[in-house]
């Protein structure tokens, strides 16, 4: 699916980099840093590869615009502070300084003292911070901040697979990553991705104040990230105590889960959105969880997120979507899976709210559909769906003014939809056709397939014009003209009802011949797709009567009913 960013996504454009940038590195092998001859391999100053420095302070202090600064593995007690960041800035993502770590190494911050491992705060007017990119790092029991309540803006900042884990106690500002401060607008279009909060506050007797991602101000966008163990707080707080500032955020693709489980007195869910107008939670997974998704705002859009195992027993749960006081809000194209002590979708003194083509476990408001999604494994979650949910296909594309699923086309795969409508849920399932001829199906054998016999499918993709392979191709067994999600057996190109972890191009499928007398196909669907667009290949097949058995010199072969066998009978 796909939406209208307010701006957004044109301001988190990557542009070319910067020529002449430099490329330096921090090292703590090399204690007095080298000087142009730092070596990769031998981690000393034997080499060609350019500067090193031996704490991560001064390699920043060397950094200009356009540079990248590469950190060797190992355990920094150091915090990467904007009061050294300040004259480090980018004009864009393209001339933004990088600070990550180097080529997946293992890089650790721990605070130096402080709460934090990153600490951009606003410092005064005319200390500004903005196209500054973190990548690849590691803060351990400690957090991340980006803005505060002083002068000084901190904006257009990119944190990419930062981990924030193991803080036992209240983190800093009450956020594993903090953005903005409680009465100001500080730190804005804040781009986070890829990233994950693990065990925030596990050591503090209950709460509801200590979260995964605190979120004060607006233009944010937080995708593609895991939040897991918080158990006393929410996985994304969208709010702010000066009223009406954490406006305009996107919460796309994140993974949320274990948040607020054993918490009795509170029961925090995965996200609470308050006080800002037209925040957007959508493609989300909320699982294994206190409570879901609750919101007093306007113009809030919650769609196509999947949820399960929300609510325990003795828990103070409301709802998996709480609508508490909200106004004009939209909510679409979710699905609620299994759920304990907790209510589906709650409207209580909720108004101008907008709530249709919603799965849920039983009747109630703005549940289209009830019954069981399919997901493909929600223990562990994987909320892909199964071929023949009732979910596929059944989602609405005009999900608020300004907000449009558009079809899916050009392989994109996300934010878009493939058959005759999004389905519900987090995921899409079809592909759009790309290049590459449609693969060839076969049954084995061709002919003489008798009831109850043991056969196969053969697909195969053309080496030379291959068509992009899906982990949920499928091939089903159906009775002609019988609809896709009618068929007799059905299996992953890896022989199993378990989705391969990785595309498969050619497959030897295992089938049991029916035990009815008739005309038969297979038929090959991409991508977990029920769609009769994304049906690639059909492969029809007669099935006949067993015939007579002959036996001879020890041997026997079973014939169909109607065919003739030749038997030559040798004297000894």
């Amino acid at each position: 699916m796909n939406s209208v960013l307010k701006g957004i996504a044109l301001t988190f454009l990557l542009l070319p980099s910067l020529a002449g940038a430099a490329v330096r590195y921090v090292d703590p092998l090399t204690p007095s840093g080298c000087s142009g001859n730092y070596s990769i391999a031998n981690r000393n100053c034997s080499g060609s590869a350019g500067n090193s420095y031996a704490t991560i302070a001064a390699g920043v202090n060397a950094t200009s615009a356009g540079d990248i600064l590469n950190i060797r593995a190992g355990t920094y007690n150091e915090a990467i502070s904007n009061v050294t960041l300040t004259v480090r800035n980018g004009t864009n993502y393209g001339d933004a300084p990088v600070f990550q770590a180097y080529n997946g190494e293992s890089v650790i911050l721990t605070g130096g003292g402080t709460q934090y491992c990153i600490q951009m705060a606003s410092l005064g007017a005319g200390n500004d911070n903005h196209y500054i990119i973190f990548k690849d790092l590691i803060c351990e029991g400690v957090a991340a901040g980006f803005g505060g309540n002083n002068a000084g803006a901190v904006d257009h900042i990119k944190v990419d697979n930062v981990t924030v884990q193991h803080i036992s106690g209240a983190p800093a500002s009450n956020g594993a990553f903090t953005i903005g401060g409680s009465t100001g607008v500080s730190g804005h279009h804040i781009w986070v991705i890829n990233s994950k909060c693990d065990g925030i506050a596990t050591g503090v007797a209950s709460a509801n104040q200590y979260h995964c991602f605190y979120v004060q101000t607006p233009n944010n966008l937080f995708e593609n990230n895991e939040i897991v163990n918080i158990p006393n707080g929410y996985g994304i707080h969208n709010y702010d105590e000066a009223g009406g500032t954490a406006h305009d955020n996107i919460y796309r693709n994140n993974n949320i889960h274990s948040i607020g489980i054993g918490n009795t007195a509170f029961s925090p869910g995965c996200a609470v959105l308050l006080n800002g107008a037209n925040n957007q939670f959508y493609n989300n997974r909320c699982w294994h969880s206190a409570d879901g998704v609750g919101t007093n705002a306007a113009g809030t859009i919650i769609s196509n997120n999947s949820f399960d195992d929300i609510g325990f027993s003795g828990c103070n749960c409301v709802a998996v979507l709480n609508l508490f006081g909200s106004t004009g809000v939209f909510v679409r194209n979710n699905i609620i899976g299994t759920t304990t002590a907790t209510g589906q979708i709650d409207t209580t003194s909720a108004s101008g709210f907008t709530i249709s083509n919603n799965l849920c476990p039983s009747a109630g408001t703005g549940c289209l559909l009830t019954g069981n999604p399919l997901y493909t494994s929600p223990n562990t979650g994987n909320f892909n769906l199964q071929v023949g949910s009732i979910a596929i296909d059944r989602g609405i594309i005009n999900i608020a003014p300004g907000f449009v699923i558009p079809a899916c086309s050009g392989g994109t795969i996300t934010y878009c939809y493939n058959g005759t409508a999004p389905d519900m849920g987090a995921f899409e399932t079809g592909v759009p056709s790309v290049g590459g001829t449609p693969p060839t199906l076969t049954p084995n054998p061709p002919t003489g397939i008798i009831i109850g016999m043991a056969i196969s499918a053969k697909a195969e993709n053309d080496d030379g014009t291959r068509r992009v392979a899906n982990v949920g191709d499928y091939v089903g067994l159906y009775v002609p003209g019988a609809a896709s999600t009618s068929f007799i057996d059905w299996f992953y190109m890896n022989g199993s009802k378990t989705a391969p972890s990785v595309a498969i191009n050619d497959a030897l499928i295992l089938f049991t011949a029916p035990s009815a007398v008739g005309s038969y196909e297979f038929r090959f669907y991409q991508n977990g797709s029920t769609s009769e667009t994304d049906r690639l290949a059909t492969a029809a097949f007669t099935v006949g009567a067993k015939g007579l058995v002959f036996k001879y010199n020890g041997s026997s072969v079973t014939k169909m009913a109607g065919t003739s066998q030749t038997v030559k009978v040798g004297v000894p």
